[in-house]
């Protein structure tokens, strides 16, 4: 799984409030629009699977569970699962 941040420039449009994130100041921004993938590698080839959108009021754990609850509904088997948390300081 990926967690991508897409930066935002400009006024929010109604209804993105929502969705907007906000952290560390990147590419000239504050805010950001988050989505993560789901996607499985075999024989050196990336397929993406699913995409779901972060709401900023979400924690983890329940864009994960959308993620995996699709996946699983695929019929997907999960051998492993990394998680990993960058923090950016500078």
């Amino acid at each position: 799984m990926d967690l991508k941040l897409v930066p935002s420039y400009g006024e929010a449009k109604a209804g993105e409030e929502a969705f907007l994130l906000s952290g560390p100041a990147q590419e000239g921004t504050i805010p950001f629009f988050g989505y993560t993938s789901r996607y499985v590698s075999k024989k050196d080839k990336r397929f993406t699977l699913g995409l779901t959108v972060v709401r900023c009021q979400e924690g983890l754990v329940p864009f994960l569970d959308r993620l995996l609850v699709r996946f699983f509904r695929l019929g997907g088997k999960l051998l492993w699962l990394y998680i990993w948390i960058a923090s950016a300081t500078r």
